[in-house]
């Protein structure tokens, strides 16, 4: 079974490796960070000091297998960021965490409000794309992000 746990300072280790894997920070346009910066990054999460919310995906047979951010990017709209670990990849585990997370997300708002729940893929990530559109994502539009790379952005489209 597939579950969404908030890290805690103990976790930073395990944080810190998913945030720094290679194929994570191509993804998500990230740089390295250094342990240190990792641990006030979680701590800052945890406490809500910023607007971002993280979630271990733990994989109760095997342990942590990757991570789902949120980030409040504007007002109404809050960011979707998945990543799992390169060994993992393949196995469905970014599907069942979109799903959960998106859960998570309907769950916090009411269904009156307008916030909107958008994710932003490299064009060329086939196997994301897939994943969110498989979970009911629908590509909205393309962009040239700020590293030059092709974008899609996908919405989360709630039931009525």
């Amino acid at each position: 079974m597939v579950t969404l746990e908030q890290p805690a300072l103990q976790n930073a280790e395990t944080v810190w490796r998913f945030r720094n894997d290679v194929a994570t920070r191509r993804e998500l346009g990230w740089r390295s960070i250094s342990y240190g910066d990792c641990l006030a990054w979680i701590a800052d999460c945890v406490s809500e000091k910023i607007d971002q919310t993280l979630f271990l995906v733990r994989d109760d047979k095997i342990g942590d297998v990757g991570f789902v951010m949120f980030a409040d990017t504007l007002p109404e709209v809050r960011q979707i960021m998945v990543s799992i670990g390169s060994a993992v990849r393949g196995r469905g585990y970014g599907q069942q965490a979109i799903k959960l997370a998106t859960t998570i997300f309907e769950m916090e708002l009411p269904q009156s409000t307008n916030r909107r729940l958008v994710a932003h893929i490299r064009a060329e990530n086939y196997k994301a794309v897939f994943a969110f559109e498989s979970v009911g994502y629908v590509e909205m539009r393309s962009f040239i992000g700020h590293d030059k790379i092709e974008y899609l952005e996908f919405e989360h489209r709630r039931a009525q």
